[in-house]
């Protein structure tokens, strides 16, 4: 019988503001490399690209305004301080740009502001 575990938690925050409202985040690092086809070896490798780190962060918004609007940031291409608490203490941080934000509300469903923040690859340290 497997034993019983607890599972961990992702704690967002930006400029050095914890996201409290943050209900979910995704993190998605790419290589972009691109595939190398030879007539020898047909599928040869890889060639590097640029790699990055793309977050989708999703929050509710309270009815006392806004927890954190990426407005200001985007308007001047202002780069983001992301740092992301993760599993063991382990932790993913660096400059990014925000690049999109939505904010969302719908009959039955909390009132939502979601960004997407785009910057170099990053390692969980």
């Amino acid at each position: 019988m497997a034993a019983l575990k607890i599972y961990a938690l992702l704690f967002p925050s930006v400029d050095g503001s914890l996201l409290m409202e943050e209900s979910s985040i995704t993190i998605t690092r790419t290589t972009n490399s691109q595939p190398v086809h030879t007539v020898g070896n047909g599928y040869a490798g890889e060639s590097p690209g640029a790699a990055m780190c793309e977050f989708d962060v999703t929050g509710a918004i309270p009815k006392d305004g806004f927890e954190f609007d990426a407005g200001k940031k985007m308007a001047t291409l202002t780069p983001a301080k992301l740092y992301v608490l993760g599993p063991g203490g382990a932790t993913l941080k660096g400059e990014c740009f925000i690049i999109s934000d939505v904010t969302r509300h719908g009959v039955n469903q909390e009132a939502t502001y979601e960004f997407r923040a785009r910057g170099p690859m990053k390692l969980w340290s």
